[in-house]
């Protein structure tokens, strides 16, 4: 499951721990797990297959494997290549050696005396400094390091952290991350960034390793982080005090202490190198009476390797956002280890792979042909969902229901949450015979088709989806997400259930999507602050703002008149850059702000009046 919309799903659902006996949880007899659900499983989730994350032979291995179940079943290859659907993406993003930084003519070292930040535009800048504190504003108390600061075409210094008393405790109870406060700079005119470690209450002076950003998050102006020498020789240039005594100064006083360093000049530029990587889609055809089809969906990508915390594709730097909800003390060692993924998404893939098997196994078609997908570069942001309905192998209006399986091996309680019953009117009476002829209890996880899994790129081309996942566990994006705690009796539960879906998906009239749920979906979530009501594109890294796909129904941006494709500069006086400009704006603004919201649409510059509402959310 997709690591973007995480903190979304925490919203929608509580935290469960996997129930780790051999047999389902529920009180009714089972029979014994099907060995092959067990066996798909290990294959996916073996050390040998390097934790499926982009860009290692592991991911290839298990898109082959994929391949040659389907063709052991029987089925059609239904992609570009056989039954692959191949595509690049960029998988990784470093610093190039032509990067540089001088101060009045004197050129500094590579990752010695500064380092891109991973959010850093790339690009040249030159100019005259301004030492702007700690670059942070706060309302409770009052207090912003900009007010009255002239920052047009200037470059902006400032210090990590917050104002400190003289106990070394923050005065403020919350400091933006410095993304924030380099685009707060930008906002007011910087043309570059600076940011340097302050001498006091934080220890050693290091420079922050340059990590990639997820989704490609930057800012529209290169930032840099010097060491505190390189920050001292802007100052001496400039005949101001150095770093510590400014920050004595502001935090004695807890008062702004902005300098004007204009004597000093910094010239600089900021240069990355992409890395692409070939990756595939697997898909496979099961022929129909009919023409028309339901997609069985599942990711086969995980994240690779990881140093604690969360787990990232081969290539990436470490990071560690795995929310306290769900972790727990790793027992493995530190140091690079092998996030296997069993339940995310292997459990998924061999369900979808068994649906397959027992459909074949029956001898006659489906009233409906079938098309089975395993997606790759789910973790990425949806990727490979998103590059097959974009590009689709079939013709996309013969689609007319999906299936998504994503996480359906940590069954607990004999709960089964379903997502997206309300975006076809004959899902209702499809889930309730499934239910009732199922020992698993239905929980509904959203009825609208928004979710952080592949089914979204579905409904976002308006196919009814449905969407099985069995809980969120302590194992969820860490190393110990392993094979041995799956639940395969409760996966073949899942299975079962999977083919009773699929069969009235296969039967049930074509309908038209249903988007009445939408906005209450779990991707949409319940936040502080206001809503506009965008789908933002996370695939999309370099579109100059936030290109959405869709807009949520009866939302700010529906009746605005945003559409698909739009891309975001603006809201009110804020530059829109990412998905994360756009929830600082939405987080600090009001229900029934109204506000003017720019687009780029067909190369032109549009603005549309909005007025921003109240987050809804979802009931149960």
């Amino acid at each position: 499951m997709s690591r973007l919309a995480f903190s979304a799903l925490l919203i929608a659902s509580v935290a469960l721990v996997g129930c780790n006996r051999p047999t389902v949880c529920t009180s009714g007899p089972l029979r014994e797990p099907n060995a092959s659900l067990r066996g798909d499983v290990q294959y996916l989730a073996a050390d040998a297959q390097q934790g499926r994350g982009i860009g290692t032979a592991g991911l290839d291995r298990a898109a082959d494997f994929i391949g040659n179940r389907f063709r052991a079943l029987g089925l059609r290859p239904a992609g570009t290549d056989g039954y692959f659907q191949p595509f690049g993406m960029t998988t990784n993003t470093t610093v190039a050696p032509t990067t540089s930084l001088t101060v009045d003519g004197r050129p500094l070292e590579l990752n010695k005396d500064y380092t891109p930040l991973g959010f850093s535009a790339e690009g040249t800048f030159a100019g005259p400094v301004v030492f702007a504190g700690y670059g942070t504003t706060s309302t409770r108390p009052a207090y912003d390091d900009f007010a009255g600061a002239d920052l047009q075409g200037k470059l902006v210094l400032f210090m990590r952290f917050g104002p400190h008393d003289a106990k070394g405790e923050p005065r403020l109870e919350r400091t933006k991350d410095l993304a924030s406060r380099a685009k707060a700079a930008t906002d007011r005119g910087a043309t570059g960034v600076l940011i340097v470690h302050p001498p006091r209450h934080h220890g050693r002076d290091e420079l922050l390793p340059y990590t990639s950003p997820f989704g490609e998050r930057r800012l529209s102006v290169p930032v840099v982080q010097v060491t505190q020498a390189v920050a001292n020789r802007i100052l001496a240039d400039a005949r101001q005090p150095d770093l510590a005594a400014l920050q004595d100064r502001i935090d004695t006083a807890f008062k702004p202490a902005t300098v004007d360093a204009a004597d000093a000049q910094v010239r600089g530029a900021v240069a990355l190198t992409r890395t692409r990587q070939a990756v595939k889609n697997v898909i496979a055809l099961m022929p129909g009476v009919s023409d028309e089809i339901v997609v069985v969906g599942a990711h086969y990508d995980h994240l690779g390797f990881g140093v604690g915390g969360i787990g990232l594709p081969a290539g990436h730097p470490p990071t560690s956002t795995a929310p306290a909800a769900v972790t727990q003390p790793s027992t493995r060692p530190a140091g690079p280890q092998i996030y296997n993924g069993a339940d995310d998404n292997a459990s998924g893939v061999a369900a979808m792979l068994d649906v397959a098997f027992e459909l074949a196994a029956a001898g006659t078609r489906p009233a409906r042909s079938i098309l089975f997908i395993a997606f790759t570069a789910e973790e990425e942001g949806v990727i490979g969902s998103r590059h097959f309905v974009d590009h689709p192998t079939v013709p996309l209006g013969k689609v007319v229901a999906m299936l998504n399986l994503d996480m359906v091996g940590r069954l607990k309680d004999d709960v089964l949450y379903v997502g997206g019953g309300g975006t076809a009117r004959s899902f209702d009476a499809i889930l309730k015979a499934a239910d009732d002829a199922s020992p698993l209890r239905f929980r509904n996880f959203g009825k609208g088709g928004l979710g952080p899994s592949d089914h979204m790129t579905f409904a976002l081309k308006k196919v009814p989806v449905l969407f099985l996942f069995t809980g969120l566990h302590p194992d969820y994006h860490r190393p110990t997400d392993d094979a041995d705690k799956v639940n395969y009796a409760g996966m073949e539960e899942v299975v079962r259930v999977a083919l009773r879906l699929v069969q009235g998906m296969t039967t049930m009239p074509r309908e038209q999507y249903v988007d009445s749920s939408d906005p209450t979906s779990m991707m949409v979530g319940a936040r502080p602050g206001a809503s506009l009501g965008v789908i933002p594109d996370y695939s999309v890294s370099d579109a100059g703002g936030l290109r959405i796909v869709g807009v949520t129904p009866d939302s700010a941006a529906a009746a605005a008149g945003l559409k698909g494709g739009d891309v975001i500069v603006r809201v009110g006086v804020h530059a829109v850059e990412n998905i994360q400009d756009l929830s600082d704006v939405l987080t600090d603004a009001k229900p029934g702000d109204h506000v003017t919201v720019a687009v780029m649409r067909d190369g032109k510059r549009i603005e549309l009046p909005a007025i921003l509402t109240a987050p809804k959310r979802r009931n149960d």
